[in-house]
């Protein structure tokens, strides 16, 4: 994963697409970058790029961990709020 700025636009790439940071909540097709996650679970890291892939019947967005389950973007309880989830969008 790269990282530079562009016009003081934070911009990552990803599986060979770029992203710019946005300051909203995830969407499916975004990228998040977890800046805290505290979890007993090895299915998600800090400070990696993944993939928002749905939203989940009640509307929260999800991604897919390393072992291939689907989890909530935000879970207070793991510490992945607005405020230490970074949102990538694609730039087309």
């Amino acid at each position: 994963m790269k990282k530079f700025n562009v016009a003081s636009t934070v911009v990552i790439e990803f599986e060979g697409k770029q992203y710019r940071r946005m300051n909203r909540l995830a969407r499916p097709g975004d990228v998040v970058i977890f800046r805290v996650n505290r979890t007993w679970e090895i299915y998600s890291g800090v400070n990696k790029p993944y993939q928002v892939e749905r939203y989940r019947h009640d509307g929260k967005p999800v991604f897919v961990g390393g072992t291939g389950r689907e989890h909530l973007v935000y879970n207070h309880i793991h510490g992945r709020t607005t405020d230490t989830v970074e949102v990538y969008e694609p730039i087309q």
